[in-house]
């Protein structure tokens, strides 16, 4: 076994099909495909039952499953590690926000910092579903809610009202003002082991820098 199977394997046994765990690492369906048919072979077991749905664990599937997350564990241990003696203001940074907020608003504050800090390369996730930080799916996460993960770190810089809002068009008006029961806080979470990774942290202190600065806008106290 080795480590590249195993993660390959658990993508398929948390999304459920091969085609999600094809997605999940972007990867072609036929190659996740003979490459679970090869690692079966290879065990001597059966590690799938196709159902109506998808695929379904057997027992060894399991078992194995077990296994690899135990060896996922240390991998993503080893790397929060190196990451956080990674001084360098440059490489990968995943950050993953939520459509209504990241295609608009946040786009102008990514590009920002993308030309103070030319040598980190950003990876914008744009998905309104949880993408995991504890899975290293993703480095950073700029979410809308009130009470984040506690297995996740962070800080709500600014809440975010909601109302019917005519804001972006000059010739448009507010139907009402803005819902207190419809406010959200806007959190830029971390997992814990990146928390003194220098390109992390840059990110996360120039967001919050930007974020700040349009907290009226994002408050709704913008006629």
């Amino acid at each position: 076994m080795n480590w590249d199977d195993m993660r390959l394997f658990l993508a398929v046994a948390r999304s459920g099909s091969l085609s999600g765990g094809a997605k999940l690492l972007d990867l072609q369906h036929s190659t996740v495909s003979r490459r679970m048919r090869k690692l079966e072979e290879d065990l001597g077991v059966r590690l799938f039952d196709k159902v109506r749905n998808g695929y379904e664990l057997t027992a060894a599937g399991e078992s194995l499953k077990i296994a690899a997350t135990r060896m996922e564990s240390e991998v993503l241990n080893v790397d929060g590690t190196l990451s956080d003696k990674d001084l360098q203001l440059g490489g990968a940074l995943r950050v993953t926000a939520v459509d209504s907020m990241a295609t608009s608003l946040l786009m102008p504050m990514f590009a920002s910092f993308s030309r103070r800090y030319p040598k980190v390369t950003v990876h914008i996730i744009v998905s309104n579903s949880d993408v995991s930080l504890a899975q290293r799916e993703a480095d950073v996460a700029i979410r809308l809610a009130n009470t984040p993960p506690d297995t996740l770190i962070g800080k709500r810089v600014t809440t975010v009202s909601s109302a019917i809002l005519g804001d972006a068009d000059p010739v448009l008006e507010r139907w009402c003002d803005p819902r207190p029961e419809w406010e959200l806080g806007m959190w830029i979470l971390l997992h814990p082991d990146l928390k003194r990774t220098a390109r992390v942290l840059a990110f996360r202190d120039h967001m919050m820098e930007a974020i700040e600065a349009q907290s009226d806008l994002f408050g709704g106290r913008r006629g």
